[in-house]
Formats: structure tokens, sequence, C-alpha cells
């Protein structure tokens, strides 16, 4: 962190705008209605100490850290003037060593923006947590991605003060969301000329996500997240959830829950218990806007990575389908995001010389004598010779019999397809069983089923079941027909 040694001089005068007043009115206020003592407060990165005074005229024993030890001489300055019992050291708060606990920490002004990096931010937090009293209170303020992109950005600002003049140059990097500041000085002396002085220094953002971790990492509890000093309400750019909607008709965002949620374990079974008589209860239905009404902390974490609803099964078939395309949207095998899964011990892929397989993923212990092209196929699948497999879904242990032709299909585990069978052709009609649901040209087939061999079946069917070949009229299920044994769906 830089010095600050000429910018000292002057930032008083440049933060004229600065209410310590409201700010301390407000860390008193939050301190009383959370339960914290009132008794020994540490200011992280100090500055000229304008806080500490109103912290002190509050009944605070006040402590200053600040690595710039011009700023704490201003500080000293001030402390001598108002004669109140201030404690400055000059300390980097990554480097936090008090010699006792503290009640209340607090850091203004984004002083936090001004470490380095996020382990240095890691490292700070630690350390307040370390000399925290049991239950203390650590409350500080940071700018937002939103406002180091948005607002800060690469604008330029001029101050022109009582003898002072300042540019302010900021260069916003999209890469990790900093911005670097430039400040040029010029002061007026007594011959009425102008001299000159530089100053520059990093602000760092970092996601509220991250903030939260890291937080949570060093034992700290988030009480409450506020929009600035004052006690209004929060917007979205905060992301605590102002009001909780469970697929409405008419959403007022374009935000969805992905029905992922973390509970204290306390809070969820009062909230089962009290929801116990509620049929069908349903956590978006009723279990989070039980716990809204009822003023629970629920904040939302704003989740911007791949994610896809597969309620319907031709989201299911598209998302697979995404999963071989040249460019995939969710890469399987991206090098920064691997993916570790608990693989079942079994044999290794048989791809015979007899095989062709284009743009596909195959499982191991898969046995392929025929043709796959554009398809997913799950770990110990037998694909015959002769078969061609195209654009469908295949999962475990299941078997494409010899010549048989697969054609847009999501068939289940431990499916047995005899020898001499065409599935997935012919017109499309709408299905008889459910149109809702058995949709988009595609050929369904559930788990454990047998299909006969050399029998035809065509689009939007389903079928569930061991089937025999009098269940095909003319060897054949029409498009939008289906096949559902008793007790078998």
């Amino acid at each position: 962190m830089s010095g600050y040694s000429k910018f000292a001089w002057f930032y008083d005068r440049l933060t004229t705008n600065v209410d310590y007043s409201q700010i301390g009115e407000r860390i008193d206020e939050l301190v009383v209605r959370f339960g914290g003592r009132k008794d020994i407060l540490l200011e992280l990165g100090c500055g000229t100490g304008s806080l500490c005074e109103k912290m002190d005229e509050l009944g605070y024993d006040c402590i200053g850290i600040d690595t710039s030890q011009e700023m704490l001489n201003e500080a000293l300055d001030k402390k001598y003037d108002s004669g109140k019992n201030i404690q400055y050291l000059c300390q980097d708060m990554r480097e936090l060593d008090m010699f006792g606990t503290i009640d209340v920490t607090v850091s203004v002004l984004d002083s936090i923006n001004h470490l380095p990096d996020k382990k240095s931010v890691k490292k700070s937090f630690e350390r307040v947590s370390l000399f925290a009293f049991p239950d203390g209170m650590f409350i500080f303020d940071v700018n937002t991605i939103y406002k180091h992109r948005e607002v800060l950005g690469n604008n330029c600002y001029i101050y022109d003060l009582d003898g002072l003049y300042c540019g302010w140059q900021n260069e916003y990097n999209d890469e990790d969301n900093s911005v670097e500041i430039f400040l040029d000085f010029f002061e007026e002396d007594e011959q009425g000329k102008y001299q000159r002085y530089q100053e520059s220094f990093k602000e760092i953002a970092l996601s509220e996500q991250e903030i939260d971790d890291m937080l949570c990492e060093a034992g700290f509890e988030i009480l409450a997240k506020y929009d600035g000093y004052e006690d209004k309400p929060v917007s979205d750019k905060t992301e605590r959830i102002v009001d909780f909607e469970e697929k409405p008709e008419q959403p007022r965002s374009n935000k969805a829950s992905m029905g992922i949620y973390i509970f204290k374990w306390k809070v969820l079974k009062e909230a089962l218990s009290s929801m116990s008589k509620q049929t069908a209860c349903d956590f978006g239905k009723h279990i989070i806007p039980y716990c809204f009404e009822k003023q629970d902390r629920i904040f939302a974490y704003e989740y911007n990575g791949y994610w896809k609803d597969v309620g319907t099964l031709g989201s299911y078939w598209e998302a697979n389908m995404e999963l071989i395309d040249i460019i995939p949207v969710f890469n399987l095998y991206e090098e920064f995001w691997r993916i570790y899964t608990n693989n079942d011990i079994i044999p290794p892929q048989f791809i015979a010389d007899s095989a062709k397989i284009d743009r596909s993923i195959i499982g191991d212990g898969c046995e392929i004598y025929g043709e796959v092209y554009n398809s997913v196929i799950g770990a110990g699948v037998t694909i015959g010779h002769g078969a061609v497999v195209r654009d469908s879904i295949i999962m475990r242990d299941t078997v494409i019999g010899a010549g048989t032709q697969v054609y847009k299909a999501i068939i289940a585990e431990e499916v047995e397809i005899d020898d001499g069978c065409i599935i997935g052709v012919g017109d499309e009609a709408p299905s008889k069983l459910d149109s809702r649901i058995y949709a988009f040209g595609l050929a369904t087939i559930g788990e454990k089923s047998y299909i006969p061999k050399n029998v035809k079946i065509g689009k939007n069917t389903a079928i569930s079941g061991r089937t025999e070949t009098a269940d095909y009229p003319d060897g054949e299920l029409k498009s939008g027909e289906y096949i559902i044994k008793a007790g078998e769906m």
C-alpha cells in the first residue's frame, strides 16, 4: 500500500463532503442494535483521525492504525488540538498486533479496497478476528465491483479549492475490476506560485460472495448488510432479497431461483416445524416465503456461470447435445473448472475396428461395434455390429442390438433393444399420453425396458416395460403412441 505522503497533506480538504458525524452515529447505532460492547474501538486505516475523534465523543476508547506516518501525523495534530485520549499506531492491518482484545473494529471510506489483493484482505480479516473480543463486532465498508466499473471507471475529476487545484484520473482494469488512481496537486504558495505534487494508488474490488466467504472463514457471522450508512432499503446491487417469488405469472425481475438453498439448521428446523401441516410443502412456495415474512436474514448469490433448467425432456436432450458442441457452453474438459466424480471401477472402453464415432461422448466400459454420431453414451453401453445411433442419449448398461437404428431418442438405464429395430422415425404426431412431456420429436424408452426384434418406433412416443412383438400392430408403434406395461411407470 502507498504511504500517501503528499496525499495526507490535502486529504481533509478533499473530503470536506464526508459526514463523519453521520458515519460515527450510524456505527454507534449498529453496535447498540446488535448488542455489541461499547468499549474499545479500533479503526483500520484511520487516516487523519477524523472518525476516531467522533467515536471518542460517542464514548468509545479509540485506537487508530494506519501504514502512513504522514496520515498519522495529521491525526496526532487533531488529537493535540482536541485533547482526546486516542492512541495511534503505525501498523499494517494485515499484520495487526494488539495488546488486548477489541470490542468493535471499524474500517470506513473503502480502506479495505486499498489492500493490494484478495490474499491481503483475507489475512486482515483473520487478524481482526484474532484480536476480537468474544462476540466482538467488525463494521466496515467496501467499494463494489459495480462502483469501480460504472462510477469510477476511467473517469477524471477536477477539484478547484481555495489555494488548491487537484486533477483526479482513474484507470479501470476490467480483468480484475481494480482502479488505478492518479492525483496531481497544485498548491498555491505565498507568492502566488503553484507547487506540483503527484500521488497514485490502486483500489481492488471483490465480489460480495468472496467477502462473505472470507469473513466466514475468519470466524465471523454476518449480521447485516446495508447500502451505505443509512438504514434504507437495500437495492438489487446489494444482493439481499427484497421479495421472493416462486414462478410468478408476472415476474418483477429476470432473476430466477435455481432451487439451491443453504440454511442454518436451527432456522430450517423451525420453518419445517411451523409448516408441517402444509400440503405438498415446497421450499420455493412455502419455506422461503415463510422465512421472508419472519424477516429472517436471507441473501441471494448471483450465479453467472452455466445453468440450464432441464425440467422437460426437450431441455434435457438439448443440454446433453450442448456437451458435444464444437465449442460447448458447458465444457466437461475445462482446465480451470474440472469436475471430479467418484467413478465406478469398470473396464475401459472397447472400440472395435468396425466402429465409427463422431462428435460423441462415450462412457467407460462401453463396447462399440457399430456407428455413433452426435450422441452421449453412458457407461457400460453396448452398441452392436451394424447399429447406428444418431442425436441420442443412451444411458448406462443399455444394449443396442445388431443392425438397430436409433434417431433422436432418450433411452434409459438397462434397456435391451433387440436386433433390426428402427427408433425415432416417421412423421411427427402429438403424444396421446401427455403432449406436454412426450414431445420435441423424441422417442423415449424407460429403464429396464425390452424392445423385441425388427419393430419400428415413431416420434413423440413413450415405452416402459418389457414389451412383446404382439404389442406392436404391424410391427410398428406409430408417432404419438405409447406402451406402458402395468406397474411399469
